[in-house]
């Protein structure tokens, strides 16, 4: 990997760390991975979460965005 490969993968990666932060200001109310297929599983002092809906959805975002820096 030459440096102007590395500079412009950091650059992207800070990008991206600022645009994170940034919604995490504005949208920090929303709910943090409880969503409709979302399971919470209870049994005595057990207690399971699996995120089923929020790992597809959080992949589907990943996907998109390096897809759109990749071409």
């Amino acid at each position: 990997m030459s440096l102007f490969d590395l500079g412009r993968l950091l650059l992207i990666s800070g990008v991206l760390l600022f645009i994170l932060g940034i919604l995490f200001i504005y949208f920090h109310d929303l709910p943090d991975g409880k969503l409709w297929g979302d399971m919470f599983l209870r049994r005595g002092g057990l207690r399971i979460y699996v995120p089923v809906t929020t790992t597809v959805f959080v992949t589907l975002i990943i996907t998109l965005v390096v897809n759109i820096f990749l071409r």
